[in-house]
Formats: structure tokens, sequence, C-alpha cells
């Protein structure tokens, strides 16, 4: 099962949202990954909690996101 988070972010804001979810990927020793779909980018994880960290950081940037599955 996998656990996605869509984003509407460009440039230096997406490049640095994927940092955040690479380093809240490796701290729950869980994969992660990007795709492209026609309401932004979804972050996905394999891990719930690291999902739900990676909104929280979402939410305190400012960043718009929305949950998908």
């Amino acid at each position: 099962m996998t656990y996605c988070v869509v984003i509407r972010a460009y440039g230096r804001e997406l490049d640095r949202l994927r940092t955040y979810a690479a380093h809240i990927a490796r701290d729950q020793k869980s994969d992660w990954w990007v795709e492209t779909t026609e309401k932004g980018k979804a972050f996905c994880f394999e891990h719930p909690n690291a999902k739900t960290s990676f909104s929280a950081v979402c939410e305190r940037d400012g960043v718009e996101f929305t949950e998908a599955q």
C-alpha cells in the first residue's frame, strides 16, 4: 500500500520538498517517489508515518496539499 500527498509546487520549492521527503523516508526506513498527476505532484511513501510527517512539513510551510491513495 502507498500513502500519497498531492501538491502543486515548482522550481526551488519543489526541490526543497523533495529534499524533505528524502530525509523523512530515510528516517522512517521506507521508500518514496514522486509521480506527476493532473492535479500536481504526488509524493508517495511506503509508510503512513512518513506521509504524516511530510504533510506536517507542507502545512508548516504553507504548501497546499491533498491526500491521495
